[in-house]
């Protein structure tokens, strides 16, 4: 009941990137073959070939939809709107600094560490 729960909410889900969508797919996909491993009754065998199958194309759908990650390489300490402006396109600055500083855990707007730092791309 819990790994048919689970699929369920993972195909009404909205994944936040395609790589979110690509590990909820991996985790029900693991759950529900760990179910077809025991299933003795054919009845529960095929809802569950069919749960995972439905799963598996809303996820596919909606990763269709989601933006990528990507990481970028910071050389200095810039604002988090300057990092946001040079690298984003696909929407306003503002809107990527609020997803840059929430993704990465930002401590001060003002100060983005040198590093690496976890971006959004093609967000709709």
């Amino acid at each position: 009941a819990a790994t048919a729960e689970a699929a369920r909410s993972a195909a009404l889900s909205t994944p936040a990137s395609r790589a979110e969508a690509a590990t909820l797919r991996e985790n029900v996909t693991d759950a529900v073959d760990g179910v077809l491993d025991g299933a003795a009754d054919d009845g529960v065998f095929a809802a569950f070939t069919d749960l995972q199958a439905a799963t598996v194309q809303a996820l596919a759908e909606s990763a269709g939809s989601a933006p990528d990650v990507v990481t970028v390489r910071q050389q200095a300490v810039q604002p988090s709107l300057v990092v946001a402006h040079c690298n984003v396109t696909d929407r306003p600055a503002t809107e990527a600094e609020a997803q840059i500083l929430a993704r990465n855990r930002v401590r001060h707007p003002g100060f983005v560490p040198p590093g690496e730092l976890e971006v959004l791309r093609n967000a709709q």
